[in-house]
C-alpha cells in the first residue's frame, strides 16, 4: 500500500489561498486520507479475524 504524506490542512489553506493548490485538490487530498484510514481499519479487522482461527 502507498501511504500519502501527511500534511499540515492549514498550510494547504494557504497555499490554496496564494493559488499554488486548487480547492479540487485538497478534497482530494482529504478523501485519499479517509481512504487510507479505512484500509488501515479493515487491515487490523482482517489480522484480528485470522488470529481467531
Amino acid at each position: 500500500m502507498i501511504l500519502i504524506k501527511s500534511m499540515d490542512l492549514a498550510e494547504m489553506e494557504h497555499e490554496r489561498e496564494k493559488d499554488k493548490i486548487s480547492p479540487e485538490l485538497i478534497e482530494a487530498y482529504e478523501a485519499i486520507a479517509q481512504l487510507q484510514e479505512i484500509v488501515i481499519k479493515m487491515e487490523a479487522k482482517i489480522k484480528t479475524l485470522e488470529g481467531a482461527k
